[in-house]
């Protein structure tokens, strides 16, 4: 190739960094509240699972949910799945009980994790 081709000639490169989430670098998402004992509905477990998304932090109202006097969620059917990546389900400064006796299939999980990196649950009993 001569000089004059080789001046014509334009050469891109493309560099591609990927950063994957670390415990580190996890991302910041919003704080959902769980303020009612119901199965479903508005400002319940269910509802709050139904709206998270990664780096989201579910927790419990103390005023409804009072750590002296711990109140039980007593579920029906199997909570929505836990796919959202570094979500936090905190009760460790409210009382919860979380109940799937009642829960319909001998196999059925309550509360389950699936395919979510990086998610923590703490202080429910």
């Amino acid at each position: 190739m001569n000089h004059k081709a080789f001046a014509g000639l334009v050469v891109t490169i493309l560099v591609l960094v990927v950063a994957l989430p670390t415990a580190a670098s996890q991302p910041n998402g919003q704080a959902l509240v769980v303020t009612s004992a119901a199965d479903s509905g508005p400002g319940t477990l269910r509802h709050a699972l139904l709206d998270a998304e990664e780096g989201d932090t579910i927790t419990f109202d103390p005023a409804a949910f009072a750590p002296t006097a711990p109140v039980t969620i007593t579920i029906t059917t199997a909570l929505p799945h836990i796919h959202a990546d570094y979500l936090t389900i905190d009760a460790s400064d409210a009382g919860v009980t979380l109940d799937g006796s009642g829960l319909s299939g001998e196999c059925e999980a309550g509360l389950q994790i699936v395919g979510s990196q990086g998610s923590t649950i703490r202080g429910l009993r």
